[in-house]
Parts: structure tokens; C-alpha cells; sequence
């Protein structure tokens, strides 16, 4: 009938609004980043680690990384769900929350596993040689996580600050993948702290308004690795780390004047909001 429908959608809109409330806010005090720091199990708790599986060998792999913004939302990039998708036909997606050291399986945190039912890519997405439009998605989860002080949400953007720059604050991204450009594969979570800014960019450059620049310019550095993408740049905001960006592309090397580039969360919320609900 239609009270009963009417109050399971004000029920859903309820717990996604407790569940939003309930964001930014890790319990834990404060492939893995370039010249990162170690990370603790539980100061990231939003962190999901995005596997891939291949049916035909069952061989399985963790690919890119995301972060939980929803009450079953992954938010990640789109090169990481479509590129996979269209380069091996039998490949399952899972996902881990709550994980810190990738090859452990007595993990502190109880680490949460979760099938995909969804896969949901920004339907401007294009991939070129020369980087990544409009690259974000969102994975759909088999169900709600378990809240924990190792599994919680990030928050997204606010609506005071979705017409900022943010230019030459400073930001943290977290990652699993390499700490060097040697290709070193380190399985436990880094954070890394650098200070960035916009920069301008000829006509042909891919980045815009949609996207901007993260690194130390002046020597190189400190910008995400293969192994990171997908995965949030976040900064601190009224006691909360709310997320304002998603790692795109980057360097190929160290080299000065080599920034990653981020998707901007903030040119892309009525989107988001539109395919995070229940």
C-alpha cells in the first residue's frame, strides 16, 4: 500500500542521512604512495582495496583502490572499472573493506569482503592516450558493510566548499601499491601528505576544470604510483576528512614538473548523489 511505501522510503533516506552524519571521522588517531609514511590499521577506514578475478584460471589480483562513501558505494575511477571490464570478458569484481596489509589474513580489523552488483561509470567517461575525462564510477556492493572503527564512510564535499579551488593546501592520499618507482610491490597502507596546487595547462592539456594537479613541482616526487588509482585525495574540514578527489593518471617517472592528476569531486556531486542513492 502506499504508506508502507512510503515509509520504507523514508526509512532508506533516513539511514542514508545517519550514515552521511556519521562520516570523515576515523577513531584511530591520525599499489602505496611515492616516498609515503607507513599508515596504522584503522586511520582510513573508508579505504577499499578493489580486486579483480579471472574465471577461466581463477587467478586474482587487487588492481586500484576506491573509497566508501555510501551505505554500499564505492566511489573509484572509471579507468579502473571499464578499461578491466573490456579487456577480459570473464572477470568478476570483488572488494575488501577494512584491510590494511594486503597479504595477511589475520588482520586486527576483521576485514569485511563484498561481491559487485553494480558498476556505474560516468557516462562521459573517454580514455585517450593522453589521460583520462571525466573518470570516476561507483561500485555497487551486495550489501551495507559493517560499521567499525576499521569500516566507516568518507564524507563528500559540503556545498560551502564545492566552489573551491583548494590551491596550495595541503591534501592526504593513501594507497596500496609501490613506494618507489623501481616497482617494489609493498602490500600495506601508506598515507602521503604534499602540498599542491592548480597550474595552468595549454589548450591541449587533458586537465581542466574537471580535474587538477597533485605533487611537489619544484623536485619531484611525492605523487601517487600505479596501484593507487582510483583512490581518494582528501583533505581535513570541520573535524572531518571529506573527499576531493580521485586518483586519475600520472607520472611515468620522478621527474620535476611531473604532477598525478585528480578527478575534481566537486564538478561532479550532482552525479555522485544522483547514483548513491538507495
Amino acid at each position: 500500500n502506499i504508506s508502507g511505501l512510503l515509509a520504507a522510503v523514508l526509512r532508506i533516506i533516513h539511514g542514508i542521512e545517519i550514515w552521511a552524519q556519521q562520516c570523515g571521522q576515523p577513531e584511530v588517531p591520525a599499489f602505496r604512495i611515492v616516498h609515503g609514511e607507513d599508515s596504522s590499521p584503522g586511520r582510513w577506514p573508508w579505504m577499499a582495496a578493489i580486486y579483480i578475478q579471472e574465471e577461466k584460471n581463477s587467478t586474482t589480483f587487487t588492481f586500484c583502490g576506491g573509497s566508501l562513501i555510501g551505505p554500499r558505494h564505492i566511489l573509484t575511477a572509471a579507468h579502473c572499472t571499464k578499461q578491466r571490464r573490456s579487456n577480459c570478458s570473464d572477470c568478476q569484481f570483488y572488494l575488501k573493506l577494512g584491510d590494511f596489509d594486503l597479504k595477511r589474513d589475520d588482520e586486527p580489523s576483521s576485514v569485511q569482503t563484498f561481491n559487485v552488483v553494480e558498476v556505474r561509470e560516468h557516462p562521459l567517461y573517454k580514455y585517450s592516450s593522453e589521460g583520462s575525462y571525466h573518470d570516476l564510477a561507483i561500485i555497487v556492493l551486495d550489501r551495507t558493510p559493517q560499521r567499525s572503527r576499521y569500516v566507516m564512510p568518507l564524507c563528500l564535499p559540503p556545498p560551502s566548499v564545492r566552489s573551491e579551488t583548494f590551491a596550495g593546501q595541503n591534501a592526504t592520499m593513501v594507497g596500496w601499491g609501490s613506494t618507489a618507482y623501481s616497482g617494489i610491490n609493498l602490500i600495506f597502507m601508506i598515507e602521503n601528505n604534499p602540498r599542491w596546487l592548480q597550474i595552468s595547462f595549454s589548450k591541449q592539456s587533458t586537465a581542466s576544470n574537471a580535474n587538477f594537479c597533485v605533487g611537489e613541482y619544484e623536485r619531484g616526487g611525492k605523487n601517487a604510483y600505479q596501484g593507487d588509482s582510483g583512490g581518494p585525495l582528501m583533505l581535513k574540514h570541520d573535524g572531518r576528512w571529506i573527499q576531493i578527489g580521485i586518483d586519475s593518471f600520472g607520472p611515468i617517472n620522478e621527474r620535476p614538473y611531473s604532477p598525478s592528476v585528480y578527478t575534481r569531486v566537486t564538478e561532479y556531486m550532482d552525479w555522485i548523489q544522483e547514483n548513491i542513492k538507495e
